[in-house]
C-alpha cells in the first residue's frame, strides 16, 4: 500500500483522526493527492484509486459517510478518458460531498431546536458535534438547559462533549455509563426529559449504530417512555447492510486495562446497534423522519446511493 495512504489509516485506527465529517473529507482528500502519485493508463489509474478509496474507507468499519463519498465518485468519474479529467472530476466530487456535509449539520441542528424546544433536562452518550450543536442552540433559547452526559468509557469522549457544552455556558452533569439507565428511569436523580445521541451509521431497516453504551439508554427510554433521537446526516445511511449485517469495530483491550494479567480476556467493542423500534425518531437535514423511513428519505436526498 502507498506509503502515504498507509499513514493517514494508522491516524483512523489511533483515532487521530476522527469523526465522520473529518474522516470522510481527510479519504476524499488523500484520494485526490493519490491520483498524482499514479501513472499507467486511465482504466488501470481508476482501478488503483478504487482499490485505494475501498482501503481507506474500511479501515474503521463504521464510516458510511465516507464509503458513500468514495462511491459517488468512483462513480461520477468512470466516464473520464485521461488522467487530468479524471483528477478534476474527482475534485469537483469531493468538494461536492464536503459542501453537503457541511450544510447538513446547521439543517439538522435547526431542526433539533424546534422539536426539543422546551426540554429542561437532555442526556446524551459520547461526542457528536451535532448533538453539541444542538444543545447549544437550546441553552441560547433556555439558558436554564441542563445536560447530563456520559463519561463513555473507554476514551472518555464525553469529556469532550462536557468541555464544549461546558464553555458554550451550558448547565453540564457527568456521570458514569453505568448509571445512565437509572438517571432516565428513576427522575429522583434529575428528571430526564429526552435523550439525544448521534450516528455513526444507520441500516436500511432504520437501526441505528452508535458507541457502545447507547442501547441500555433506549432499552431505559422505552421502559419509561420517554422520547430518545438521533441526530444524523443522511450520508450515515450504511446501503451494504441490504446484504449483509453491519460490522462492528473491537477496539483494542489496552484501552480498557493497560497493564491487565495476561489470562485475562478482554473484549473491547467500540459501537453495538439499536433497533429501531426503540428510536423514537431521527432528527436529519430533511427534518425529523421516523426510525422506519430515515432509509427511504435517504436515497430521495441522495440518489446516487442506490
Amino acid at each position: 500500500m502507498d506509503q502515504e495512504l498507509e499513514l493517514i489509516a494508522e491516524k483512523f485506527r489511533s483515532i487521530e483522526i476522527q469523526g465522520a465529517t473529518d474522516t470522510a473529507v481527510a479519504v476524499f482528500n488523500a484520494i485526490g493527492e493519490y491520483i498524482d502519485r499514479l501513472n499507467g493508463e486511465i482504466e488501470e489509474i481508476k482501478t488503483t484509486l478504487a482499490q485505494a478509496g475501498q482501503y481507506l474507507s474500511t479501515v474503521r468499519p463504521t464510516e458510511p459517510m465516507a464509503r458513500n463519498g468514495v462511491r459517488y465518485m468512483l462513480k461520477e468519474s468512470k466516464e473520464a478518458v485521461s488522467k487530468d479529467e479524471l483528477k478534476s472530476s474527482l475534485k469537483r466530487c469531493a468538494d461536492t460531498l464536503i459542501s453537503d456535509i457541511q450544510n447538513s449539520k446547521p439543517a439538522i441542528v435547526s431542526a433539533g431546536q424546534t422539536l426539543l424546544d422546551g426540554a429542561s433536562v437532555i442526556l446524551s452518550h459520547c461526542h457528536s458535534g451535532t448533538v453539541a450543536g444542538i444543545l447549544t442552540g437550546l441553552h441560547e433559547r433556555n439558558l436554564d438547559l441542563k445536560v447530563i452526559t456520559t463519561e463513555t468509557r473507554p476514551r472518555y469522549q464525553g469529556r469532550t462533549t462536557a468541555k464544549e457544552l461546558l464553555a458554550a455556558g451550558i448547565d453540564v452533569t457527568m456521570i458514569v455509563d453505568s448509571a445512565a439507565a437509572s438517571f432516565i428511569i428513576d427522575d429522583s436523580f434529575m428528571p430526564v426529559d429526552a435523550i439525544l445521541i448521534g450516528s455513526d451509521e444507520f441500516t436500511v431497516e432504520g437501526d441505528v449504530i452508535n458507541k457502545i453504551g447507547s442501547l441500555p439508554l433506549a432499552l431505559a427510554a422505552k421502559h419509561c417512555n420517554k422520547p430518545i433521537y438521533v441526530a444524523t446526516p443522511l450520508l450515515k445511511a450504511g446501503t451494504e447492510t441490504l446484504l449483509s449485517k453491519p460490522q462492528m469495530e473491537k477496539r483494542p483491550a489496552m484501552e480498557i486495562w493497560p497493564e491487565a494479567p495476561k489470562e485475562l480476556q478482554i473484549i473491547n467493542p467500540a459501537f453495538e446497534l439499536v433497533d429501531h423500534e426503540l428510536l423514537t425518531a431521527y432528527i436529519t437535514e430533511e427534518g425529523v423522519i421516523p426510525s422506519s423511513e430515515v432509509y427511504s428519505v435517504a436515497l430521495k436526498r441522495y440518489p446516487w446511493l442506490k
